[in-house]
């Protein structure tokens, strides 16, 4: 089905709980889509009268403009096409919506002519790494195989949302260019004859992965290494159960799940195979490494991180400058790519904008 009610705005009534209407931006997410930033309040300006609306910001790099009172879309949106899953039992929804303005923020799909020409060393690495998998539009299942995705998980508007000129009626944004490899694995639920390091294997392949890599290497300084570590116990469970600057807090692990992720971090082996035990059901779960060069930057042309400044009245991107750099390529002379980037802009009366993060 759709799995309403995810990746949805909802307007309730505060006074009555009643839901007034609700809008869904991706259909059957399986792609970790979910919308990152809350919903921004805006009222649109023109010459001869005001409109309230409602801005929703997605990871991929879509911008949804809704009525504030009925929820429905003030620029043309689409249902398109999108492809099915060749998951055996999975059922992908076959259309998604599709706003027509604004423009997308970021690139939607990735063909070998997109991979980045930083350095040969960077576009020798990118070749290697797209010709070994599937790629697609944006909304392409993740597969048994590998599927590119762009800008998948990590890209397009993530959790600092944007901000809003009500003079000039325009929404500042700043977007990432991140495409990751999305490969599905097969598991199996481990009983109790587990041993605590092949449950916390299992428990780290399901949370864990896609930030830290399947070998726990990390991607240093965004998603720190997990060998070695130097934290004691109740430091971690404390960064587990409260979160940690861009890592969210993990409250859905148990104690018994924090355990054996502790045990198995401090294990001297990286692997995260866990045993078949007889009798358990066998289900997928999806790897997402970043689709990267040896300079740890995405392994696309530039630019990787960009700041947008939307006019709300007609849904027209003003300006897209780049945002950021990689230190290492700018050692090497190599500037002005932009880089992945989580801070949220804050625009002031003054027609300056602020933004600062990570």
């Amino acid at each position: 089905g759709t799995n309403l009610f995810g990746n949805c705005v909802i307007a309730l009534d505060a006074a009555t709980g009643e839901r007034i209407w609700h809008y869904q931006t991706v259909h059957h997410d399986i792609w970790d889509y979910d919308n990152p930033a809350a919903p921004i309040l805006v009222t649109i300006q023109t010459a001869d009268s005001s409109r309230d609306a409602v801005v929703q910001l997605t990871k991929m790099g879509l911008t949804f403009v809704l009525d504030r009172d009925t929820g429905h879309p003030i620029f043309p949106v689409q249902e398109i096409p999108v492809p099915p899953s060749t998951v055996p039992g999975e059922e992908a929804w076959p259309t998604q919506p599709f706003p027509l303005k604004p423009p997308p923020l970021v690139r939607l799909s990735l063909d070998e002519a997109d991979l980045t020409q930083v350095t040969p060393e960077s576009h020798a690495s990118a070749l290697a790494q797209f010709r070994k998998y599937e790629t697609g539009f944006i909304y392409t299942p993740p597969s048994l195989t590998g599927t590119i995705t762009t800008p998948s998980h990590q890209g397009g508007v993530e959790w600092g949302g944007a901000s809003f000129d009500p003079q000039l009626n325009v929404l500042y944004v700043n977007a990432n260019e991140a495409p990751s490899v999305n490969t599905l694995r097969m598991f199996h639920d481990i009983d109790k004859s587990a041993t605590a390091a092949e449950y916390g294997a299992m428990v780290y392949q399901k949370n864990c992965t896609s930030c830290h890599g399947l070998e726990r290497q990390g991607i240093p300084p965004t998603y720190p290494s997990l060998t070695n570590l130097k934290r004691t116990n109740d430091q971690i469970t404390e960064i587990l159960q409260q979160g940690l600057g861009i890592m969210p807090a993990f409250t859905q692990l148990s104690e018994r799940d924090i355990n054996a992720l502790i045990t198995f971090l401090r294990s001297d082996s990286g692997s995260i195979e866990t045993k078949n035990v007889t009798g358990t059901r066998t289900r997928y779960s999806v790897e997402i490494p970043f689709f990267l060069d040896p300079y740890g930057a995405p392994a696309i042309s530039p630019p990787w991180g960009t700041l947008n400044a939307i006019d709300l009245r007609n849904g027209s991107i003003l300006w897209k400058v780049p945002l950021g750099e990689y230190p290492s390529l700018a050692a090497k002379g190599i500037h002005n790519t932009g880089a992945k980037n989580f801070g949220g802009p804050v625009a002031t009366a003054v027609a300056i904008v602020f933004l600062a993060g990570r």
